[in-house]
């Protein structure tokens, strides 16, 4: 009678098709903009300090989000300071300080699309300054067509120049698993 001997081996293990499996629905980050070129307010006028285009459907409404951070600095005065946040035509987040204690600050949001025709957007903005001793959260809901392009900007005011300041600005495409 003779020997059996197993078929040569083709295939992928189970335990390898699991492991590929699993690493299929993870979620990768995929830079979209970064830029570390400071730039500050100029006078009492709202200035554009970034501005960036999401090109149409760039988040299908299936999970998939951008994510962003602007890490600030301002002068420690007593002047009024005006921060916005604005996807299209919508003020997303706002902060209005006139602390003088307010040197550095940082803000981290992200955008959802609320539904798959992207005409509902879900936001989270949380602003932290002066290492994490003051914090707020805000979140909210906006019907900007994320199906078509939009812009993202960040703008300031204050009472003189250089009241507010952006250092580092960075950008993600979250993409759904």
């Amino acid at each position: 009678m003779r020997g059996y001997t197993s078929p040569p081996r083709t295939g992928q293990s189970f335990r390898e098709k699991k492991f590929l499996e699993s690493t299929a629905k993870l979620q990768y980050n995929y830079t979209l903009f970064y830029s570390d070129t400071d730039i500050a307010n100029s006078g009492a006028a709202e200035t554009t300090l970034f501005s960036y285009t999401i090109p149409g459907k760039l988040i299908s409404g299936a999970g998939e989000s951008i994510r962003y951070k602007f890490v600030g600095i301002t002068p420690g005065n007593a002047n009024l300071k005006n921060i916005k946040i604005k996807l299209g035509s919508s003020t997303i987040f706002q902060i209005v300080s006139a602390d003088p204690a307010l040197t550095e600050w940082m803000i981290q949001g992200e955008i959802f699309s609320g539904n798959r025709s992207n005409t509902i957007q879900k936001t989270s903005h949380l602003w932290t300054a002066d290492g994490g001793v003051t914090s707020y959260f805000q979140y909210g809901q906006y019907g900007e067509d994320l199906s078509q392009e939009d812009t993202l900007v960040l703008t300031a005011q204050g009472v003189a120049s250089f009241d507010v300041g952006l250092s580092v600005v960075k950008g993600e495409l979250l993409l759904a698993p």
